[in-house]
């Protein structure tokens, strides 16, 4: 009896001791919750597009469907009226099948993409559509797909899921100085299957209730939630010294300066769209209006190279506009920069998807109206 008392009370304090770290971890992890929530809300509400941007299961955040939202732009302009289809995306309904005769081009992005401030013929994405058409028979049509504040990740994510079943022969896939902000607030919201590819980024408003008991427990207790998404090999790989910040020159909202390993898991999910994309038989070209992020010895050109993805740089001719032509932000492109970025799109799909094109005349391609040209517009 004498040996057991003691065994007894090492038992207990042993469970003593295993309670108090769990209820200190579940202290520290709900904190951590707190601050992550925040920045999930603060992506949220930095959005231009807070009265028809809705929470979303599968891509952290989207445009809401089937909405009509009249704008009067901030910097004068006629009003328009934004409309989304039942995809969720801006423009109007896709058909589905793919008819015959149709060349779909799908722009998958970020607000640069939607362009909230732009009526929809000034975007980047429907002068595509007319350049495009100058050059061919075929009916071009192409999709505006941006997500506002997505990210390589969740483009993945909508490309993967919703979009690939559009039948798209090119996927045009927008990389902006802000995607590694976005992807460092909206992975700890990330599920990864067992292969180690992700399957959805799931906002936080959405998961409160229903869902299956792990959800459920997961929400309820934070350490059930950290084991959750720490309980896979590749998440560990990927997030094992990689949780670098920017620079403090660069830590603002345009910011484009960070650590290379922020940047490299960033674009991962660019490796991802580009398999999915094969798989459909179809086009990734991955393109930019600016270099995004400014590293000695890195660039974007270089990494689509390294990676066998074609590449669209716009770099050349927008990169020293931005902030020049009446948003003191210079987060928006204008609609002559829009113009410009979709000259240099459709120059890039004319050149990796040969056989159908005919060489236009200079009468042949669209003018932009002489509002959309006025750099105080």
């Amino acid at each position: 009896m004498r040996y057991i008392v003691p065994a007894v009370k090492q038992l207990l304090y042993a469970v003593l001791v295993l309670i108090g770290g769990l209820c200190a971890a579940e202290i520290a992890l709900r904190a951590q919750r707190v601050e992550q929530g925040l920045a999930a809300s603060e992506i949220h509400d930095r959005s231009s597009l807070e009265f028809y941007v809705m929470p979303s299961t599968e891509t952290f955040q989207q445009l809401r469907p089937l909405t009509k939202i009249p704008i009067t732009p901030a910097g004068g302009g006629s009003d328009f009226v934004l409309e989304t289809n039942s995809f969720g995306l801006r423009g109007p309904e896709v058909a589905v099948p793919k008819p015959r005769g149709v060349f779909r081009v799908i722009c998958l992005g970020d607000e640069t993409t939607v362009a909230a401030h732009l009526p929809p013929d000034q975007t980047y994405c429907a002068r595509l559509q007319e350049r495009l058409q100058a050059q061919t028979q075929l009916t071009i049509e192409v999709i505006n797909a941006g997500i506002p504040h997505g990210c390589p990740l969740t483009e993945y994510l909508l490309l993967k899921q919703r979009l690939i079943g559009l039948q798209p022969d090119v996927v045009m896939l927008h990389i902006d100085p802000t995607d590694v902000r976005d992807d460092r607030a909206i992975r700890p919201f990330t599920w990864i299957g067992d292969d180690g590819l992700p399957l959805a980024a799931v906002h936080p408003a959405t998961m409160k209730s229903g869902g299956t008991s792990l959800f459920r427990l997961a929400d309820e207790f934070a350490v059930v939630d950290w084991l959750r998404q720490n309980g896979v090999d590749f998440w560990e790989q990927e997030t094992s010294g990689v949780a670098g910040s920017p620079n403090e020159e660069g830590a603002g909202e345009g910011a484009s300066t960070f650590d290379s390993a922020s940047i490299d898991r960033a674009l991962s999910a660019v490796k991802y769209a580009w398999a999915v994309a094969g798989g459909a038989y179809c086009e990734l070209i991955v393109t930019s209006a600016r270099e995004p992020f400014r590293m000695p010895n890195w660039s974007l050109a270089e990494y689509s190279r390294e990676h066998g993805i074609p590449y669209a740089d716009a770099a050349a001719l927008l990169g020293g506009a931005r902030g020049q032509n009446g948003d003191p932000t210079g987060d928006r492109l204008t609609a002559s920069e829009h113009d410009v970025y979709a000259s240099v799109q459709a120059e890039a799909i004319v050149a990796h998807v040969p056989g159908i094109w005919t060489k236009p005349s200079p009468a042949s391609i669209p003018a932009l109206p002489d509002i959309a040209r006025n750099p105080a517009e």
